[in-house]
């Protein structure tokens, strides 16, 4: 299934860029989920090979995309693929979903130096991030820690907060399992619920007619947000974010620009009111006081070249960053900043023989 996704999305981009005289096999990058270890290359290795047999499947059924491919003749290909190795050195290099966001928000006109949180409040996951960065339009450098021990993903997401509202639609419209339509009514909410969702937090308050029509339930945000299991949410979140701060060398906050620390929230979550919460006052973590600035909601290089993107950036920010011609590059892993401890000095020394 992933590969037929993958095969949909090949083939579109494709049929977009010849258009604009571009070869199918154009060069690619990938963004990939914050793991580590053995799963981080793991996956890098996977998602590299199933982007080339993608590239491969799109080409094989470029004239069949539109009408439909059998299946019995996709696997055929699928195995056939598999059976050889090939290499695909259009797949280039992977970057971080983090530092895919925060590549978006750089103008790459100005110079750059701060300490970031990116927070990506997804579907499936809330990923979190803390990276040092530095750039030089001068020289044109730039340099990208990860500060050790920052990553974190949690699954209070967008679809977590999706099955609250599920369930508090159904209990307010008195709708239990005895119910003969339940199965119906359920399943109807839930291929909608993302925009009943998006609907309350944006106006406030929401009216949903129940499958089958007789059924009209009323849901007051601020009741909503009341909830004991809506709370548990926002609780979760900023628990992560305290204790990547508390928990992270204190040298990095000691020497944050300017005392403050920049907050880039993202993903379909990003203008949930818990997940705003996040970016705002003043903390005090490991003796420090630390000022929270939120990184722009649309970054101003947007706003002039791209402003019909406004409406979709927090979704897509990850893959704005990655793909553009300059992008943040992975300076690896950063335990302290090299700027703990005072000048060394040595006690004696020993020569040879003494």
């Amino acid at each position: 299934m992933v590969l037929a996704y993958l095969m949909f999305l090949t083939w579109a981009m494709n049929d977009r860029i010849e258009g604009l005289g571009f070869q199918r096999n154009i060069s690619r990058r990938f963004a990939m989920p914050c793991f580590t270890g053995e799963k981080q290359r793991e996956t890098e290795h996977l998602l590299q090979l199933m982007l080339g047999q993608a590239q491969l499947l799109a080409d094989t059924f470029k004239e069949k995309m539109m009408s439909g491919v059998s299946l019995a003749e996709f696997v055929a290909v699928i195995n056939e693929i598999r059976a050889n190795s090939f290499e695909y050195s259009f797949v280039t290099n992977q970057i971080s979903e983090p530092l895919g966001v925060a590549g978006s928000i750089m103008s790459w006109k100005s110079e750059v130096n701060s300490l970031l949180l990116v927070v990506d409040v997804g579907a499936g996951t809330s990923d979190f991030s803390l990276f040092r960065i530095k750039y030089n339009p001068d020289t044109g450098e730039s340099v990208s820690r990860e500060i050790s021990g920052s990553t974190r993903a949690i699954t209070e997401a967008g679809n977590h907060l999706d099955k609250l509202l599920t369930e508090y639609i159904l209990h307010k419209g008195a709708v239990t399992y005895d119910d003969p339509l339940y199965l119906n009514i359920r399943g109807a909410l839930s291929l909608e619920i993302r925009h009943y969702k998006e609907a309350l937090f944006r106006d406030h308050s929401l009216y949903v007619t129940l499958f089958g029509g007789e059924t009209v339930v009323e849901v007051e945000l601020e009741e909503f947000l009341q909830l004991e299991s809506v709370q548990s949410f926002g609780n979760a979140l900023r628990s992560c974010m305290l204790e990547i701060l508390e928990t992270i060398d204190p040298t990095w906050l000691r020497t944050a620009p300017f005392g403050g620390m920049g907050v880039a929230l993202t993903g379909g979550g990003a203008e949930l009111p818990m997940v705003q919460d996040l970016a705002r006052d003043t903390l005090q973590v490991q003796g420090i006081e630390l000022r929270l600035k939120q990184t722009a909601s649309f970054p101003a290089w947007l706003e002039e070249e791209h402003h019909h993107l406004k409406d979709d950036y927090s979704r897509v920010a990850v893959s704005l960053g990655g793909a553009r011609e300059q992008y943040i590059m992975s300076s690896g892993t950063s335990y302290t900043t090299g700027e703990r401890y005072a000048t060394v000095t040595l006690d004696g020394y020993y020569t040879k023989g003494n």
